[in-house]
């Protein structure tokens, strides 16, 4: 399953709510694993928002051990966790989304036009 979004603000709040929703239909009732995927799509729809500009496709991919989740923009570059300062107010979604994955990762789009950005979360 599959959503598109723009990039508002709005956005990483409806992506959130596409996720628990999907996860649902998809007969995934499992509140932590729903949180964390919640989660994770705010902040990589966050990232796409702040540093795309471009509008977002978020999948939803459901098997019987993981959940896949990923994150279109149309920008070029790959994101990387960096080390904030205690002073910054920004700077630690990827170090969240890291910790909150079981794996993760960036892929390039064909034709070079934006990137992909996948976790996996494994069901059990």
């Amino acid at each position: 399953m599959s959503a598109t979004f723009p990039a508002t603000l709005e956005s990483a709040r409806d992506a959130r709510e596409f996720v628990r929703t999907g996860l649902q239909e998809a007969g995934v009732h499992q509140p932590v694993l729903s949180d964390r995927l919640s989660l994770i799509a705010s902040e990589l729809v966050t990232n796409a928002i702040v540093h795309a500009g471009s509008d977002i496709e978020v999948r939803i991919v459901v098997d019987l051990r993981d959940v896949v989740l990923e994150v279109i923009d149309e920008a070029a570059g790959r994101p990387r966790p960096i080390g904030p300062s205690t002073s910054e107010t920004s700077g630690r979604g990827l170090i969240l989304v890291a910790a909150l994955a079981d794996a993760w990762g960036v892929a390039e789009l064909e034709g070079g036009v934006g990137k992909m950005v996948w976790t996996r979360v494994r069901r059990d």
